[in-house]
C-alpha cells in the first residue's frame, strides 16, 4: 500500500502537464486518507474540475481516521466557499470544529 502525499496528489490534478500518477505507481497499490483529501480539494476553484477530483479521491481505500469523513468533507466546504467569499480560512478543520462547538 502506497500512502501519497498531498503535494503529489496536487501535481496529478494541475492543469498543466499534469503528473501521469500510473506510469509511476499500480493504482491497486495507492490508497489516501481523510486529511490529504481535504488539502487537496480545498484547493479547487472549479465546480465540475472539483467534483471530478473528489470522485476520483473518494475512489481510493481510504486509511482508518479516528475522525468521520463528513467532518473532513464539511470542512472542504467551508473553505471553498470562504475563498468565494474573499476569505482565506487557514486551519479550516479546526474552524469547522469550533462552529460546531460554538466557539466563534
Amino acid at each position: 500500500m502506497i500512502l501519497l502525499d498531498t503535494s503529489i496528489r496536487v501535481e496529478v490534478f494541475r492543469s498543466r502537464r499534469p503528473l501521469d500518477l500510473e506510469a509511476v505507481v499500480d493504482f491497486d497499490d495507492i490508497a489516501t486518507c481523510l486529511p490529504v483529501i481535504q488539502e487537496v480539494l480545498q484547493g479547487f476553484r472549479d465546480e465540475a474540475a472539483f467534483r471530478r477530483a473528489r470522485e476520483a479521491m473518494l475512489s481510493f481505500p481510504v486509511v482508518e481516521s479516528p475522525l468521520p469523513e463528513g467532518s473532513f468533507l464539511q470542512a472542504v466546504e467551508l473553505s471553498r466557499s470562504a475563498r468565494r467569499g474573499g476569505l482565506t480560512v487557514r486551519s479550516v478543520f479546526l474552524s469547522e470544529r469550533w462552529r460546531r462547538l460554538g466557539i466563534e
